[in-house]
């Protein structure tokens, strides 16, 4: 009768009630009861506030996984378009143009990881080209290499506008951003103008001798994680 009427009076399960009259036998009052179920009713509800967390957790998880597929099942009918250079890559750079061109069909991430001179820049401003449509790119790269990305964009890839990202010009540059468009920015101005570049909605983000974000916990690191796009493409020369 005893178990019964508590799991009535407080709904709790058979084994809940049962420990509770044991709790009763070893002479508890009526109020140090009370605070043990309160305390018992808090830990359930943060055990079903986790259940609805990972269901909710498993239900994005299929969705992605869903959308995956879907769109591997039609990589096979896309055909990356012919870049618009004013050069003709080498066939080991243009099969690294269209593996990336895939992977940022797919909206995927992507790590370009050759050694100096073999073309990293080149394959990459044939993307930048092809997905010029799509909005506005950012190129992060060391103080050192920021001028030559201007230069080979204007000379390689007349289609793309070139912006650096320097001095007090700095905010005007970042207004009425649109397709075509490709700010080039050192580490350090990204870091200190994180979050007027947060706000911006990139097609694809270039990080430029990405060795440089090895350390997630870096001020730097933390301030590209903020930054969204649709692709991010990752270059390195140093394994």
């Amino acid at each position: 009768g005893s178990r019964t009427a508590l799991q009535a009076n407080f709904g709790l399960s058979e084994i809940q009630a049962q420990a509770i009259l044991e709790l009763r036998l070893q002479k508890l009052t009526s109020l140090e009861i009370e605070k043990i179920l309160e305390e018992l009713r808090a830990v359930l509800a943060e055990i079903d506030g986790y259940l609805a967390i990972l269901a909710s957790r498993e239900l994005l998880d299929k969705i992605i996984v869903d959308e995956l597929i879907s769109k591997l099942d039609d990589l096979g009918n896309y055909k990356p378009p012919k870049p618009r250079l004013t050069t003709e890559l080498r066939s080991y750079q243009l099969e690294g143009y269209e593996f990336l061109a895939r992977l940022a069909h797919l909206e995927l991430g992507a790590l370009l990881a050759d050694e100096m001179g073999l073309g990293k820049t080149i394959q990459t401003l044939a993307l930048l080209d092809a997905r010029a449509h799509l909005g506005p790119a950012l190129v992060l790269a060391p103080t050192s290499v920021c001028d030559n990305w201007c230069a080979e964009a204007e000379r390689f890839a007349p289609n793309l506008r070139p912006v650096l990202l320097r001095g007090a010009s700095r905010e005007k540059a970042l207004t009425d951003l649109g397709p075509g468009d490709v700010l080039v920015a050192s580490y350090e101005v990204a870091t200190r103008d994180a979050d007027k570049l947060a706000h911006i909605e990139l097609a694809t983000l270039v990080i430029d001798e990405a060795q440089a974000l090895k350390n997630p916990r870096t001020k730097r690191a933390r301030a590209v994680r903020t930054l969204r796009a649709g692709f991010r493409l990752a270059l390195s020369g140093t394994p």
